[in-house]
């Protein structure tokens, strides 16, 4: 009954559309306007990536939350690489970055291409970072940097710069100076030359540009002024800068992207020696997309043709493949008026769904003509025996067909019951696309045949033909030995799977990134050339109290290098360098707060050394201070023989001195009691810098410039939250392989660690390995759920459970060995080529169903299943779709090629399985019959 319904409808549908080709064909073109229409101004390009995951997540909700509550989450990176892999401060390289950088932030500021003029970050003042941030040096650092501090008691015990100056002069004439070598002393002499020149310098500044004591005294005041942003290694130095939204635009970012880009490519032929480029998620992600779109228009543009002349070489003809293409292209012009009506956009995933139909859906066109022209020389050349062909080869290839599209697009659909958006939306699309294509090449095709080619003329018989995709005799090997061919794909099934358990999901995004895009090359630079990962955990902490708790639970985590974010004001050891800041408050005779820390017993034994004070009045002015102690010295190495390091010392010494009286005579009684104000006031503020740096309180936001910080304090005033980034430590590459922090053995571990401390944790990396797991676990859903419905869909078809099987067999051992293949050529499963999972199933499966149906009806003719046609219908039909998806492997986008391959490889041994292994198993079917009824 069931049979015969079907076999009735595609009879009375082949003549409908036969007898009425132009009815057929003018429904079918208002149809196709209408989607052309829908597709032009209504669907669009999702280009956000967040986007693509559903926003019920738990984990994705607090990722958005993150990117809504906290600025900076489209923030763009100016990237300067000086190319020096151990880079000093003054060398060639660095100053040229830091010409650059100071070059192309004025620019970016002054373009109009940022948010505004505050948007672009690329160094800061010194000054304005607070002394006590010298926690965050290193420890070795820091141990030096308190030991020059520990000298400094001339100046905390001095309120004046001329007193700061008797104190230093006693100091050097007291016993135990001139029991030092004479080595020592000269090094005295010279660190006073040094805060002579400063307090010069200072005497002499215009009193809007007065520069710090603590600059001008560290030896280093020319490029200690400004700090600017650098990787971990010094090597890259960084311009953050905040785009300007176009709102409206598809891509609000794209325009301000464009304009940094031009203002790049206007300044790059300035520069020497060093390289400049831009990066960032959103200008990796709009590269991506471009590069996709391109792709993916390039894919669909090469699979046409190539399908197109395989068709025409497989039928001699090239009416037959055209007008096949033709009614293809209605069916996938359809699928994007139902994109635009139904979603509305096309993702990255999604973009490539027209050259997946191209190599999916020619398949049924293709099996129709396969029959039609074996049985078109059988009818009368008029148009009532045109009718009669269509119809014969509707009955005998229908059945498969439906069915084979029917189960490909389930395979489809079953991904829209995922979570993972950009799956979904990628089923749904190709799914129903399926269908409208496979209904055009139903409708469309037959009614242009009817048109364009219902003569014999137009046809040349198969046996007349020279090129032959596909012969009998070919696959009679494999059915005269059905028991070896089934046992020869036993073995290398269970190799596969062997293979197979050896692979893992790489999360790791960056390797599938288009091959030579700027933006994507910048970021692995960072990983790879700057000394630190691109990638980071944020933890959103309520107060700043929560994140110094955090902040050392974080420290503990083998799987952490460092803290950023607020993070940078909760140093690495800060425990222990409060220690050393208490043992030099004791040696500088200044209180320690006991309830905080105590001091060591080896800081409580040392003493504040004695300090010999001059009869030197404070009120002196520091000219008149300078010239008594010019003379003091000269009287007191007149008549005495110092040795040369000494002698020397003080020859510059005197020289620095001399410049202070020689600018003093130029000035006015008030002009000189004004230099002396500022010296006091540069001084004073040299003074609270020193004290600063043995201040014990916890650091605080005010400690750090406020544009450094921006990122991570919420927006919204009175919300006190702030973020916490984690930076991963990665294990030896050498001993574990693990080269990558989105490496599979790695970043499962990094997200756990995280999590032990926060288990909220957030972050692109977060982001990033939930969205790949997301992602793995909706295709494993849906190869499952595929592999069920084809199931069920072939069983419901041909009530058998052992044709079921035998249908399902040459897509299983296809399957199985290509992720062998896969293991062999160091291919990963990844987040873009685990889409096989689903596809293989219902694309496969196809090609089984069609040779039972040929079985079912010609149970006799070897080789069984594919006589009639149906072997050469099979084995083009795959070729096309193996074009499809063959065309991808030369994409830019190595996620879109890495799905390519896959497919292709996939797809190919499912063929060679369908026409060599399940006609063998066929045969075995057949030999069994008789002893069953024996039995």
């Amino acid at each position: 009954m069931h049979d015969n319904f079907r076999h009735r409808a595609l009879g009375w549908w082949a003549e409908l559309i036969a007898r009425h080709p132009w009815w057929t064909l003018g429904l079918a073109a208002l149809i196709t306007v209408f989607s052309l229409w829908l597709s032009t101004f209504h669907l669009g390009f999702q280009s956000d990536r967040n986007k693509l995951v559903s926003e019920k997540l738990e984990w994705n909700k607090r990722f958005i939350n993150w990117r809504e509550s906290f600025p900076g989450e489209d923030d763009l990176y100016v990237v300067i690489d000086t190319g020096e892999s151990d880079p000093k401060p003054d060398s060639p390289r660095v100053l040229e970055a830091r010409r650059l950088a100071d070059s192309l932030g004025t620019a970016l500021l002054k373009s109009g291409q940022l948010q505004d003029q505050h948007s672009a970050v690329w160094r800061f003042q010194t000054h304005r970072a607070s002394p006590r941030m010298v926690r965050a040096l290193p420890m070795e650092d820091f141990r030096k940097y308190m030991a020059q501090v520990a000298g400094a008691a001339p100046v905390i015990d001095s309120n004046s710069p001329q007193s700061m100056l008797a104190a230093v002069e006693a100091q050097m004439g007291s016993p135990k100076s001139r029991n030092e070598s004479p080595a020592e002393q000269a090094k005295l002499i010279a660190q006073l030359r040094i805060i002579i020149n400063a307090y010069a310098a200072v005497l002499s500044a215009p009193p809007g540009a007065v520069p710090r004591l603590t600059d001008l005294t560290s030896g280093d005041a020319g490029t200690n002024e400004w700090t600017y942003l650098t990787s971990t290694n010094g090597r890259l130095y960084f311009i953050r800068v905040t785009p300007r939204r176009a709102e409206g635009e598809l891509n609000a970012l794209a325009p301000a992207i464009g304009g940094i880009r031009e203002i790049l490519a206007q300044i790059k032929p300035q520069v020497s020696g060093v390289e400049v480029g831009l990066t960032g998620i959103e200008v990796v992600e709009a590269d991506e997309t471009d590069a996709a779109t391109q792709d993916a228009a390039i894919a669909s543009t090469v699979s046409l043709v190539l399908i197109t002349l395989l068709l025409i070489l497989a039928y001699h003809s090239i009416k037959t493949p055209v007008l096949a293409m033709s009614a293809l292209l209605v069916g996938v012009t359809w699928s994007f008026g139902f994109a635009a009506l139904a979603i509305g956009h096309l993702q990255v995933l999604s973009v490539i769904f027209a050259a997946m139909l191209l190599g999916i859906s020619d398949a049924y066109g293709v099996h129709v003509v396969a029959r039609f022209e074996i049985v078109r020389h059988n009818y009368p050349d008029t148009i009532d025996g045109f009718v009669g062909a269509l119809r014969e080869s509707f009955q005998a290839m229908g059945p498969g067909i439906i069915s084979g599209a029917l189960v490909t697009a389930s395979s489809f659909i079953t991904t829209v019951f995922t979570n993972f958006t950009g799956v979904a939306e990628m089923g749904l699309i190709s799914g129903v696309g399926i269908v409208l294509c496979l209904t055009a090449m139903f409708t469309v095709y037959p009614a242009l045949l009817r048109l364009f080619k219902p003569w014999h003329r137009n046809i040349v018989p198969p046996q007349d033909r020279r090129i032959a995709f596909y012969k009998d005799k070919w696959v009679m090997p494999f059915v005269r030995h059905p028991k070896a061919t089934v046992a020869v794909s036993m073995i290398l099934l269970v190799i596969a799977l062997i293979a197979v358990s050896q692979m893992h999901f790489n999360y790791d995004l960056l390797k599938l990134q288009p091959r030579g895009v700027e933006s994507a090359e910048w970021a692995r630079k960072i990983s790879e050339e700057g000394g630190q990962s691109i990638y980071s955990g944020t933890s959103i902490a309520n107060n700043m109290a929560d994140a110094r708790r955090w902040a050392k639970e974080f420290r503990k985590l083998p799987t952490v290098e460092s803290l950023g974010g607020v993070g940078l004001l909760m140093p690495d050891q800060e425990e222990e360098k409060l220690r050393v800041i208490y043992e030099t408050r004791a040696v500088l005779g200044l209180p320690v707060n006991a309830d905080t820390l105590s001091v060591t017993s080896a800081a409580a034994s040392m003493t504040k050394p004695s300090i010999p004070t001059h009869p030197i009045a404070p009120k002196l002015d520091f000219v008149t201070a300078i010239a008594g102690m010019q003379l003091r010295l000269k009287l007191a190495t007149q008549f005495v023989e110092l040795p040369p390091p000494v002698q020397t010392a003080i020859t510059d010494l005197t020289t620095a001195m001399n410049q202070i009286p020689s600018m003093a005579q130029k000035w006015s009684p008030t002009e000189r009691a004004q230099r002396n104000l500022q010296l006091q006031r540069a001084y004073d503020e040299w003074k609270q810098d020193i004290l600063g740096t043995l201040d014990t309180k916890p650091l605080e936001l005010t400690d750090l410039p406020e544009e450094l910080l921006r990122p991570y304090i919420a927006e919204k005033p009175g919300d006190s939250r702030v973020i916490l980034e984690i930076f991963l430590k990665l294990p030896d590459r050498k001993t574990t392989g693990i080269d990558s922090a989105l490496h599979p053995k790695f970043l499962p571990g990094f997200i756990r660690d995280m999590r032990t401390v926060d288990k909220n944790v957030t972050g692109v990396i977060v982001q990033i390995y939930e969205s790949g797991s997301l992602i793995k676990h909706a295709y494993v859903q849906s190869g499952i759920f595929a592999m069920l419905i084809v199931f069920v869909l072939v069983l419901i078809d041909f009530r058998s459970l052992t044709y079921t099987l035998l249908a399902m067999a040459p897509v299983a051992l296809g399957f199985a060995v290509t992720f062998g293949v896969m293991w062999l050529c160091g291919v990963s499963i990844n987040p873009a080529n685990i889409i096989v999972l689903p596809l293989m199933f219902g694309i496969g499966v196809d090609s089984g169903i069609h040779i039972l149906h040929r079985y079912k009806q010609d149970p006799v003719n070897r080789p069984l299943g594919l006589a009639s046609g149906t072997g050469k219908a099979i084995t083009i039909t795959a070729l096309t779709t193996i074009i499809g998806f063959a065309a991808l492997i030369f994409a830019r986008h190595r996620g879109i090629s890495s799905l390519g391959f896959v497919l292709t490889v996939g797809l190919t041994l499912t063929l060679i399985a369908c026409i060599a292994v399940m006609p063998a198993g066929l045969e075995l079917l057949e030999r069994w019959k008789p002893v069953k009824r024996e039995s």
